[in-house]
């Protein structure tokens, strides 16, 4: 019998080690989009990755892992459009509603841009999402997928192995420090070993420079001011802010 010698390919077709790569090169691309946008407007180079170590950015590692994964075999431009337009902008709203809520910033704030959503995302923004699948999906995508397959199969899968891990324990210590961050803004002391150690090592000064652009926000403002009923009595009219607090407290704060 002859022996048939297939070279492996690697990461061939939709799996994770071709996922994993799309959202690494998605959080470098937009780390860099956004540094030299900021360059281009102001004329300041300053960082805009997402992660404390690397110039990683998630929400375009994350956006463009979603537009690869969920539509490309989606061949109708008009419907990429849309899709991409409502995951893109979904998207950036919940990641910046979940910052605000659990950790009391926000990186990204378009209270005075045209037809924003609360100020999370807007309109415009999300047709620019849904321009971007087109080009990711149509041109980008393949080119992409083509160069990742001919790495070889061997040193691929380790250095999936070592990213994977690394970039893990990056993003979710960064998790850990802005959380910690957000309970050392509202006086609360460390509880644990780990809790002082990060606000020994990871101050506030030193993530404002990686970091310049995530604004601390008043949680309790900001997050009542989204959900406003408006309650009529025979009286008067009463404006009440339904919330919920990170303590699954739930609050009414109402004015007349």
């Amino acid at each position: 019998m002859e022996k048939t010698n297939e070279k492996k390919v690697f990461a061939q077709g939709i799996c994770f080690s071709k996922l994993f790569w799309i959202f690494v090169i998605g959080c470098i691309v937009g780390t860099y989009y956004e540094q030299f946008l900021t360059l281009f407007m102001s004329g300041n180079w300053a960082s805009r990755q997402g992660v404390i170590y690397g110039p990683f950015n998630p929400v375009y590692g994350f956006g463009m892992l979603i537009m690869v994964w969920a539509l490309h075999n989606q061949k109708d431009w008009k419907r990429l459009m849309l899709y991409g337009a409502i995951a893109g902008g979904g998207l950036e709203y919940l990641l910046s509603f979940l910052q605000e809520f659990f950790i009391g910033s926000r990186s990204w704030d378009y209270t005075h841009h045209l037809l924003n959503i609360n100020g999370r995302t807007t309109i415009p923004f999300a047709l620019f999402w849904g321009l971007l699948t087109i080009i990711i999906v149509k041109f980008v995508y393949p080119f992409l997928s083509n160069g990742i397959e001919k790495i070889p199969y061997k040193f691929g899968t380790i250095l999936t192995i070592i990213f994977a891990v690394l970039l893990s324990v990056d993003m979710v210590l960064t998790g850990a420090v802005l959380l910690r961050q957000g309970a050392r803004n509202d006086g609360k002391e460390p509880y644990t070993v780990v809790g002082q150690w990060i606000d020994k090592v990871y101050t506030d000064e030193y993530l404002e420079e990686i970091f310049p652009n995530m604004a601390k926000q008043n949680k309790t403002n900001s997050l009542k001011e989204e959900n406003t009923t408006i309650v009529k009595n025979d009286n008067n009219t009463s404006q009440c802010y339904f919330y919920v607090e990170s303590h699954n407290k739930i609050l009414c704060f109402c004015s007349h």
